[in-house]
């Protein structure tokens, strides 16, 4: 079975409860497939098409749709939403969307009882690549947004589902968590580090617990108690107030992002 969402944003638990910690987030438009029902027939358990990440999905919140849309739609394009926030019309009202949000454009069987599906003009091709100014910019536009365990959205997100995002919206694809996107891309030195480059840092047991995007003249923005811009050093993340808050551990750039 497969399984498509059809709401603005919608929590993946670690298990099935509402009680649960929430590990990530669907966003409008993300398709998964199904691994397995709850013993109580009120949660799924999925595998996301985008990045393969599972967890626990409400029952209530799940759109089935079929194996041959499922199929074709993860081998061709789509649009994906800028803005950080846009409005989605239909035959029936209006849906406020989110940064990050897909549309598998132009067939969309997620209101097959409605007509006149319009995606806005400010969404884009996931396959038209943004280049580093761009990205930077798209980074900056989530400024101030608040820091939220297995967020991915402008009104609550953590350090790798920002970047995960930031980075969907310009093109590529990240995984998940900073311990998964630290080995993509290829590896840089801290004194050949670029505007768009992935910095991650890590725990006194030497793992991978934090990311951010390498910013012009030193800096880096990432989600720490909130979406900020902080100094990077060889030490690590540098404060107002001089103090470290992460450790430095490594870089990594995406692939083709210099030539975008």
């Amino acid at each position: 079975m497969f399984g498509i969402c059809r709401l603005s944003v919608a929590p993946l638990r670690a298990t099935a409860a509402d009680s649960a910690e929430m590990v990530t987030q669907l966003l409008f438009g993300d398709m998964y497939e199904v691994l397995e029902t709850s013993e109580n027939g009120k949660w799924l358990r999925v595998k996301m098409e985008f990045d393969g990440y599972e967890g626990w999905l409400d029952l209530k919140q799940h759109t089935e749709i079929s194996e041959p849309f499922f199929e074709v739609s993860r081998k061709q394009d789509f649009r994906i939403c800028l803005g950080l926030t846009s409005t989605f019309e239909t035959g029936k009202g209006a849906l406020t969307l989110l940064a990050g949000a897909v549309s598998h454009y132009p067939v969309n069987p997620i209101f097959p009882d409605e007509t006149g599906i319009a995606v806005p003009e400010d969404w884009k091709s996931f396959g038209e690549k943004l280049g580093v100014d761009a990205i930077l910019a798209q980074a900056k536009r989530y400024m101030g947004a608040p820091y939220l365990w297995g967020g991915r959205t402008p009104f609550g997100i953590d350090c790798s589902g920002f970047t995960q995002v930031v980075f969907k919206i310009g093109g590529y694809s990240l995984l998940r968590d900073a311990s998964m996107q630290v080995q993509q891309g290829e590896h840089v030195d801290f004194a050949d580090r670029k505007p768009g480059d992935l910095a991650f840092f890590v725990n006194k047991e030497g793992r991978v617990t934090h990311v951010g995007i390498c910013l012009p003249e030193g800096k880096i923005i990432h989600a720490s108690g909130m979406v900020r811009i902080d100094t990077l050093t060889e030490k690590g993340i540098e404060m107002e107030d001089g103090t470290l808050s992460h450790v430095y551990g490594s870089l990594r750039r995406m692939k083709t992002l210099e030539s975008a």
